[in-house]
């Protein structure tokens, strides 16, 4: 339906079809259009190659409470299972706004991704320390990245405010 490539592998009967309508969950929501059009740019105007889901039960990543990454070096999300339960749709758009992110003209949406420490750049937060001041979730506050896929998901899974205020965070 997307012309997203899914593999898997180490699975069990059931999960496959478990994590794919989390998938279809997550894509929809995300909306058709966004979806292809994405599929399509890296497909299109990226050296390594089109979107990739693969899903697996690599319990590596268990031990970092992570259950999924976006590797830019092969344009691949990576969902893994962890007892044999799917990835939740949210973590999927999640990832998704990664796919999204990389994927904006750097030149143009540079003011997007201060880093440098200015008045808007991203400083290291303790554990529950004002980070609800200015990101959309704690783990938001990490870097720039993190930023925009929290907020991404946060929008398109109506966690975000309708008609944010200028003085929000949204904003």
């Amino acid at each position: 339906t997307y012309d997203i490539e899914v593999t898997y592998d180490q699975m069990k009967p059931g999960q496959v079809e478990s994590q794919l309508d989390q998938i279809e969950i997550a894509l929809q929501q995300i909306g058709p259009e966004l979806t292809g059009e994405m599929a399509a740019h890296y497909r299109e105007n990226t050296k390594d190659g089109p979107l990739r889901i693969c899903i697996t039960e690599d319990e590596e990543w268990q031990s970092f409470n992570v259950v999924a990454t976006f590797s830019v070096l092969n344009n691949t999300i990576e969902l893994y299972l962890w007892e044999g339960k799917p990835v939740p749709s949210a973590n999927i758009i999640h990832e998704w706004g990664h796919v999204y992110h990389r994927a904006l003209p750097r030149k143009k949406y540079q003011g997007f991704v201060d880093i440098n420490g200015g008045k808007d750049g991203y400083r290291p937060l303790r554990k529950g320390k004002r980070w609800r001041e200015q990101y959309i979730s704690e783990f938001a506050a990490q870097n720039p990245a993190e930023d925009f896929a929290e907020t991404f998901m946060a929008m398109m899974t109506g966690q975000a405010p309708a008609s944010p205020e200028k003085d929000s965070v949204l904003y």
